[in-house]
């Protein structure tokens, strides 16, 4: 399998999946925890697509170990900060590994045109249409960059 390959099994897409609840997970810890918990949650988010893609492309069983560590650190957080909700990333945890563990670890996600005719009620999305967003400075992140075209009324 190539690394453009593994990206579309659902092993690696539920490893990504797994990545957004790991930094609002990470967000809700105490700021003293930056240098311990944050940290392993922030490397692990990495690692475990990393070492997923790792296993599909050369082959081996590395997969589990940041797995195991993520499980691990989750099971801390319960017991330490149990007001912290860890449900969704501990869901999704349980459900990658049970993937990863299976027969079905390097199955790829059916391309849409297959998907889409699996299915009899299908009715393609209309295209989508840009939209025009107003944000006020007080809702726009630091780092966001806005490009701003002249008013061609002037």
């Amino acid at each position: 399998m190539t690394l453009t390959e593994s990206r579309s099994t659902h092993s690696w897409q539920e490893a990504i999946a797994i990545g957004p609840h790991l930094v609002t997970l990470a967000e809700a810890l105490p700021s003293h925890e930056s240098t311990g918990l944050v940290m392993q949650l922030a490397s692990l988010m990495v690692e475990i697509p990393a070492t997923i893609t790792a296993d599909l492309v050369r082959g081996g069983e590395q997969r589990f170990n940041p797995i195991f560590r993520l499980s691990a650190a989750l099971e801390l957080i319960e017991r330490v900060y149990p007001a912290l909700d860890g449900a969704s990333v501990r869901t999704a945890l349980d459900h990658l590994a049970d993937r990863v563990a299976s027969d079905h670890f390097a199955d790829r996600v059916a391309p849409p045109a297959v998907a889409a005719a699996e299915h009899d009620e299908f009715e393609p999305s209309p295209p989508a249409t840009p939209e025009t967003v107003s944000i006020t400075p007080t809702q726009m992140p630091e780092e966001t960059i806005v490009h701003v075209q002249p008013d061609s009324s002037e």
